[in-house]
């Protein structure tokens, strides 16, 4: 009987087996008996150049020495007790963490990662992290190449400053080239690349950090022989150029290409191996010769096949104008039956009740945009529609305090969210009720009046343009430079992939808090509005508004599993929600129907797309 073993540890694969077969690109590259084969043969027959990297491995032994480099890193305590001397982990240097899984030294890349200058395990310069585990703590999957290399640099900078596709793209140009990734397939999703290329871009996101300090997980998992090759080569760079490299692997052959390798034995470093020490034999040595058939290799299995290519692009293109395109439809039938309708006055009259809607819709969006969604927007809407027509009347001063108060309680919902792990539709649902509690209690029945100074501020005139128009436009370029700021690459990085955030260094509840100011304020903001246009206040007001605003940023393109929001097809979406109850009073329609037209316009746009993403998918 006749046994094929296939796999991509090599030293398994030697010592397992009586014949070997070895293929590059689809053909035959190299076949004979165990006893002629060696790790460097198969590698160099299945890689081509990556013998190589092996060799320079060597050859960096001989040359480095230690002691050079500043202290970027020190274990010390218990971790070191075995040696009886504390470790310093210095720049320019590679330093692997080995020995049989489970044994601490995946824990102790981690605890670098969150460790501070002080303690047992210190981690002295700013630290950038690379998992082998792409899809839980690696690539944000709806996001191109470019995006997510570029999240890399987003934490130096200024959350204010704009993010430019441009000069993101010249500032990866030399990493791309370095690491041999195609330039022509920066625009395309992550997703759409091998899993060697998409590891290959969690790397150029570290290096593209100011990380002192680089962190590798285990990084090759699921990487062919070639990727391989070329990422040990990138190491090797990385250190030269004055960086600290850690590095835990599965794959005991990997630590030939380090320049001092920790073996761990029962969560502490039992030896400390240094240049020609470094050898297979030695490392399993040191971790007490358990035998290779009873050894746990962790991560074995190959990372998952690159998703297949995405075609029918123009499929999306189109969905993607579906917003428009009924925007333009509802306005252009409208128009057909009243030519007033496009005069700044009538535009002004048919979205006077859009400005609200398209502010709680903005608010949604990023909330959304967080994979949450918010339950309160519109009756937080309607509670500072109340507070601005009477104590902001009555008593400025306290007025403001009041809505100031009410704004930082916002922030407070996402603490609640994230520090009880509670869901935010149950925590924000509870939240609208007590928004509606408070403004009852402040006015039991419709009434008040807009103070003097409001008023001006969303009523202003200028002959030939309309008012409302002008206002949504401010609303949604707003919305447009928070997106594309540092700060709004972040918040959307933690809707498609927060582990891999957490991993960066950024902090979950932080950009939770700031979410959801950032939609308290719209959301406020349409409160004062309300205020202002109808000269009164109805606790109710906003009340409508809140699945309106779903529906809106579902139409406008928005993920509802987070990381992809569009505040232009957010407030194009708006609009035409807006207009639907207009068109059936001017097409003779009872108004009745006018949820059952909103809905099944948002169904169509639904089907739609995702019947385009079947066909992509197929």
């Amino acid at each position: 009987m006749a046994f094929i073993f296939i796999s991509h540890k090599l030293k398994e694969i030697l010592e397992v087996t009586t014949r070997i077969v070895a293929l590059r690109n689809g053909r035959l590259a190299w076949a004979g008996s165990v006893e002629g084969a060696s790790v460097e043969r198969l590698v160099e027959a299945m890689g081509g150049e990556a013998g190589a990297s092996l060799r320079a491995g060597r050859q960096r032994h001989a040359a480095w020495s230690p002691g050079g480099g500043r202290v970027l890193a020190r274990i010390d305590g218990e971790a070191v007790a075995s040696l009886g001397h504390p470790v310093e982990l210095r720049s320019g240097e590679i330093v692997g963490l080995a020995g049989l899984e489970g044994n601490g030294q995946r824990d102790m890349l981690h605890r670098l990662f969150t460790a501070r200058a002080s303690g047992d395990v210190a981690c002295l310069g700013p630290v950038s992290f690379v998992s082998g585990d792409r899809q839980r703590e690696g690539v944000f999957p709806l996001w191109s190449v470019l995006e997510n290399i570029g999240i890399g640099r987003i934490a130096g900078r200024s959350e204010v400053s704009p993010v430019s596709s441009r000069a993101e793209r010249a500032a990866a140009a030399p990493t791309v080239e370095r690491l041999r990734l195609d330039p022509s397939r920066l625009e395309s999703n992550i997703l759409e690349l091998s899993g060697g290329n998409q590891q290959k871009a969690l790397v150029a996101r570290a290096l593209a950090g100011d990380g002192e300090v680089v962190l590798l997980d285990d990084p090759t998992r699921g990487v062919d022989v070639n990727a391989k090759a070329e990422f040990y080569g990138v190491v090797a760079d990385v250190a030269a150029a004055g960086r600290l490299v850690v590095w835990h692997s599965t794959e005991d052959i990997e630590f030939l290409e380090c320049d001092r390798v920790l073996v761990f034995s029962g969560g502490r470093i039992v030896r400390e191996l240094v240049g020609e020490e470094i050898s297979e034999e030695a490392i399993v040595n040191s971790s007490f010769l358990q035998p290779a058939a009873s050894r746990e290799v962790a991560g074995a299995a190959p990372g998952p096949a690159a998703s297949p290519t995405r075609g029918n692009h123009l499929g999306r293109r189109l969905i993607g104008l579906m917003p428009f395109v009924s925007f333009i439809a509802v306005l252009g039938a409208m128009a057909w039956a009243n030519p007033m309708v496009l005069s700044a006055f009538g535009l002004d009259l048919l979205l006077g009740s859009a400005v609200a809607l398209t502010l709680i819709a903005l608010a949604q969006m990023f909330i959304v945009g967080g994979s949450e969604i918010d339950l309160g927007a519109g009756a937080f809407a309607g509670l500072a529609n109340v507070i601005s027509a009477t104590l902001l009347v009555d008593n400025p001063a306290a007025g403001a305090a009041v809505l100031l108060l009410a704004w930082l309680s916002y922030g407070l919902i996402a603490a609640i969210i994230h520090a009880r792990k509670i869901p935010s539709i149950v925590v924000t649902l509870g939240a609208s009720f007590i928004w509606v509690g408070i403004g009852y209690s402040l006015q039991p029945t419709p009434g008040g009046s807009s103070p003097e100074w409001l008023a001006p501020l969303f009523t202003w005139q200028i002959p030939g343009v309309p008012t409302t128009i002008v206002l949504i436009l401010l609303a949604g370029a707003a919305a447009v430079l928070i997106d594309r700021s540092p700060l709004g690459v972040v918040l959307r990085g933690f809707g498609s992939n927060a582990g891999a955030l957490e991993r960066g260094g950024w902090s979950v509840l932080r950009y939770s808090v700031i979410r959801y100011l950032i939609a308290g304020a719209f959301a406020l903001i349409a409160g004062l509005s309300l205020t202002a246009i109808n000269t009164a206040s109805d606790i109710n007001s906003g009340g409508p508004f809140t699945l309106l605003s779903i529906a809106a940023v579902v139409m406008g393109g928005c993920a509802l599993l987070g990381g992809v929001i569009s505040p232009l097809g957010v407030v194009i979406g708006s609009l035409t929600l807006s207009l639907i109850g207009a068109l059936l009073g001017t097409l003779g329609v009872s108004t009745d129907y006018n949820a059952a037209v909103q809905g099944g316009l948002l169904l169509l746009i639904l089907v739609l797309r995702m019947a385009v993403d079947r066909r992509e998918d197929a």
